[in-house]
């Protein structure tokens, strides 16, 4: 799943400087841009009917980066290949409406950050109107800190309002594939492979089709006051994880599932009483 199979191969670019994204501006250079760290396409003030890529970027620290007192309105980002990036692929912030992130391909530097940076392939801080479609995010990763290690692949805050997420795949994060607290979210055709909880889920989410495969701890985490729907769950794993992990959700609700899982997993811990869970055809262990 996901896009731009590019290699950096034979791509000898100069180092470059921030660039600054301005309103009706298109920034899609023909070659690999390649950072020293820092902010590679950097987007304040009011920007509007803007699109970035196609893009090779390589080596920024945070690669695409909002301001938090920015506004956007209609921003497009299409055809991004984000490699060596030292903490963020893509950060929305600010008054941001109408933002579409699609054909991309994400991935950290093998280098981990400490914990407090949270390292995050693309970071929705806020803004409505959000679609990430068709890509992959892989490999944010945090230095063992011996409590809870941050890293997440895809992650929406609160701030964030309709979103929509579809057939993108995100792995080998520390974290969460995908950590969401957005609202009035949609997820379709998503995969997750390796990391701690392959799908984190804190407000009220549906899914068509969620694929799930060998985390570290759990499949599915449902947070405090989540109300998520799912039509069918495909979970695989070679180690007993759980499966579902209820932390005081309002409701969750899995139509189907699909599960090939070792013998002695568990399917679910409930850690309060009034979550409401149900449970469909084949959402049962033997």
């Amino acid at each position: 799943m996901g896009c731009c199979a590019l290699s950096l191969a034979g791509i000898n670019p100069a180092l470059a400087q921030t660039v600054n994204l301005t309103t009706k501006a298109k920034w899609a250079p023909a070659s690999a841009t390649i950072f020293n760290g820092g902010i590679g396409v950097k987007i304040k003030g009011v920007v509007e009917n803007a699109a970035i890529g196609p893009a090779i970027i390589t080596n920024a620290s945070m690669s695409i980066w909002t301001d938090p007192s920015s506004t956007l309105r209609n921003i497009t980002m299409d055809g991004l290949f984000i490699a060596n990036t030292w903490r963020e692929g893509i950060r929305v912030n600010g008054k941001a409406d109408g933002i579409k992130i699609t054909n991309f391909n994400i991935a950290m530097r093998a280098v981990p950050q400490t914990n407090d940076q949270m390292p995050t392939g693309i970071a929705l801080l806020a803004g409505r109107n959000i679609v990430l479609q068709q890509g992959s995010v892989s490999g944010f990763k945090t230095t063992a800190s011996g409590g809870y290690d941050n890293g997440d692949g895809i992650a929406s805050e609160r701030g964030v309002d309709n979103l929509i997420i579809s057939n993108v795949d995100s792995s080998d994060n520390t974290d969460a594939g995908f950590d969401l607290k957005s609202s009035n979210t949609v997820l379709s055709g998503l995969s997750a492979s390796r990391n701690y909880r392959n799908f984190r889920i804190w407000g009220n989410t549906s899914a068509d089709t969620l694929t799930s495969t060998d985390p570290k701890n759990a499949h599915i985490w449902v947070g405090s006051g989540a109300e998520l729907v799912i039509d069918k769950l495909i979970a695989r794993s070679s180690t007993p994880a759980l499966i579902l992990y209820v932390d005081g959700a309002k409701s969750v609700t899995i139509k189907s599932c699909d599960i090939s899982v070792p013998a002695g997993t568990k399917f679910m811990y409930l850690a309060t009483k009034n979550s409401v869970v149900t449970l469909g055809k084949g959402c049962t262990l033997p």
